[in-house]
């Protein structure tokens, strides 16, 4: 009988800790992003494309040449589902189907700073942008993709 309650306890309180962590992401986003984007040659705009109905993302994204020196990627009136540990990748594939798909080679553009409104990430020189194919939300804690942007897509 104690080993019955001691079980459903620890059952209980896995359920309940694992909501309470949704809960909590739900409850404390990262915030909104007011940086202003800064206007130059746009070589790639796209929308971000939600992974299931519990990881998504809206808005546009723009990977756009400021100057001959600077590239940035910039989010534009995004909503982005929040969560633990996400970054911002720049991956060689070009698309994903689930949200446990494998993102490929990636550069790490750094911590999801925002998970709404407008902001931006500096690519580094030394990245071969032509070489990448999508920008990834990714959650590292879980190895989930909660939503990405094919930038070199024809469609």
């Amino acid at each position: 009988m104690k080993k019955k309650l001691l079980l459903f306890i620890i059952i209980g309180g896995i359920i309940i800790g694992g909501g309470s962590l949704g809960v909590y992401y739900y409850l404390n986003p990262l915030g909104t992003g007011n940086q202003s984007v800064v206007s130059g040659t746009i070589l790639s705009e796209r929308t971000l494309i939600d992974m299931d109905s519990s990881h998504k993302g809206s808005g546009t994204v723009h990977v756009v040449e400021i100057d001959s020196d600077t590239i940035e990627l910039q989010y534009i009136n995004v909503e982005i589902t929040n969560g633990p540990d996400l970054f911002v990748y720049l991956s060689k594939t070009e698309s994903f189907s689930h949200t446990d798909d494998p993102i490929g080679t990636f550069v790490n553009l750094g911590e999801l700073t925002y998970n709404s409104g407008n902001f931006t990430y500096t690519i580094q020189s030394s990245v071969q942008l032509d070489d990448y194919h999508s920008v990834v939300i990714y959650c590292r804690q879980y190895s989930v993709i909660f939503a990405y942007a094919a930038l070199n897509s024809t469609e």
